[in-house]
């Protein structure tokens, strides 16, 4: 699963985006892209250790954490150079 901090918030997509609005009983939005229709969840950086913390809960291994993001790069995942991987 990734977050992916988008300015001052964290955004999953897709499968992520489902498995955190079920968690987190957030609101799952349907965003356009050039490559397709795409799921998306959001949240403020104030509730990322709340998320984090609900999703070690319930048995995940890893959160991957990508830093500085654009919404435009959602297929092309940064390189390592961009981002901290956080493993819980």
């Amino acid at each position: 699963m990734y977050l992916i901090k988008v300015g001052m918030f964290y955004h999953a997509y897709n499968a992520g985006a489902y498995a955190i609005a079920k968690l987190m009983h957030y609101k799952i939005r349907r965003e356009s892209r050039k490559y397709g229709d795409v799921l998306m969840v959001g949240f403020p950086l104030t509730r990322v250790d709340a998320v984090i913390s609900k999703i070690k809960e319930v048995g995940s291994k890893q959160i991957t954490l990508y830093i500085g993001v654009r919404l435009s790069t959602i297929r092309t995942m940064p390189t390592t150079r961009n981002s901290t991987v956080m493993a819980i």
